[in-house]
């Protein structure tokens, strides 16, 4: 491949990786108009409109992507539906109460917590994962955990939201397989959006017209740019990309979401969080060196 070509598909996964890593400025700002549970219902019906159409067309950029029909779709897209609900809501809930770079690198720590789950389901694990594991461990210690010993409340739900964002991610390796990629992301955002409207409801969260509209913004980011530019992005590029050179890309997730947290919300980080988010970096680089097909 052309280097000049190989250049431009590392620009459209940065470019991905900084649009997610940004959205947790959003998610966090468009809680000072609507519930947690609000913005990603919200959210992800926006997403949801924007990727539709894609259960037929594929057009453009998604020509090359082909339908596939296939039994078991809805089941398979429900239950990724169902995971991705608990993992995006706990992260949302938990950014009441953590800062948006502790969010995001925690968050990135389902790039170490994958070969985890691989370990414990009978599959060898090289060394070099290991090794990861240690430095992601020591790296969230000194990022989340403040010299007098405590840890925010909301790291613990980012935590929990890793773990399911880890399961998320080999449920998608096995099903998207099986069935239309595109298809299957199209059931999983609906019952997303669907359970999410449910509790927003449930909770009586704030969601009418003026509160959704004072947010409009922060849903925009999140649905229009996260799901749906950043969604086509990944899925352009990655026609191109190897799967571990891709996820090492990805990875700078966590490192976008903290300069966003510093350059919009004025977040400090500090010597001690920074050396911390270097670790856990390296952590991910390391687990997906470690990886290599």
């Amino acid at each position: 491949m052309p280097h000049a070509h190989l250049w431009r598909t590392d620009a459209l996964m940065l470019l991905t990786a900084a649009i997610w890593g940004s959205t947790f400025v959003a998610q966090q700002l468009g809680m000072a108009s609507v519930g947690p549970f609000a913005y990603t219902a919200a959210r992800m019906t926006l997403g949801l409109a924007l990727i539709a159409p894609l259960w037929s067309w594929r057009g453009g950029p998604f020509a090359a992507v082909p339908r596939v029909d296939s039994t078991g779709l809805w089941h398979d897209g429900t239950l990724l539906g169902l995971v991705l609900f608990a993992a995006i809501n706990l992260q949302q809930v938990g950014l009441l109460g953590t800062s948006v770079s502790n969010a995001g690198f925690i968050t990135g720590l389902y790039v170490v917590l994958v070969p985890l789950l691989l370990a414990l389901g009978g599959r060898r694990v090289a060394a070099p994962v290991w090794l990861a594991v240690a430095l992601a461990t020591a790296g969230l210690y000194l990022l989340s955990v403040q010299p007098d010993a405590s840890i925010a409340p909301g790291d613990w739900l980012q935590l929990g939201g890793a773990l399911l964002w880890a399961v998320h991610v080999l449920l998608v390796g096995r099903y998207a397989r099986r069935h239309d990629a595109l298809r299957l992301a199209v059931v999983q955002y609906a019952v997303a959006a669907a359970l999410s409207w449910g509790v927003a409801a449930l909770r009586a969260e704030p969601m009418g017209p003026q509160a959704l509209w004072a947010a409009a913004g922060a849903i925009a980011w999140g649905g229009v740019l996260s799901i749906g530019v950043a969604y086509t992005l990944q899925v352009v590029a990655q026609r191109h990309a190897h799967p571990t050179h891709a996820a090492i890309i990805y990875s700078s997730e966590g490192v976008f979401s903290a300069l966003g947290g510093w350059w919009v919300l004025g977040e400090a980080i500090g010597l001690r969080g920074w050396t911390g988010a270097a670790l856990i970096v390296a952590g991910m680089v390391v687990a997906q060196l470690g990886q290599r097909d």
